[in-house]
């Protein structure tokens, strides 16, 4: 089952009201969670993910150790902290 996810702003007190329903915006689509905040707001800032990968690069090789024992692969974290900042 695919997925989407919307992000759209509005003036304070202007949020329209969720409903809901089997039909969601006419598509056919079932809205199942809705979230009144800003996403962002938990996501690094630029600094803070600078900050993380430069300890990543300082200690690359207890990364890549790290990495392993967990069966992930480092240069995907690096990529996605990336887009976080």
């Amino acid at each position: 089952m695919g997925k989407m996810t919307l992000v759209v702003e509005f003036e304070d007190g202007k949020e329209p009201p969720f409903q809901f329903s089997e039909n969601f915006m006419g598509s056919g689509g079932m809205l199942r969670s809705v979230s009144a905040f800003d996403y962002k707001d938990d996501h690094l800032t630029d600094c803070e993910v600078g900050a993380v990968i430069g300890l990543f690069r300082e200690h690359r090789r207890d990364f890549d150790v790290w990495c392993d024992e967990f069966e992930v692969d480092s240069e995907e974290i690096e990529r996605k902290l990336n887009l976080m900042g």
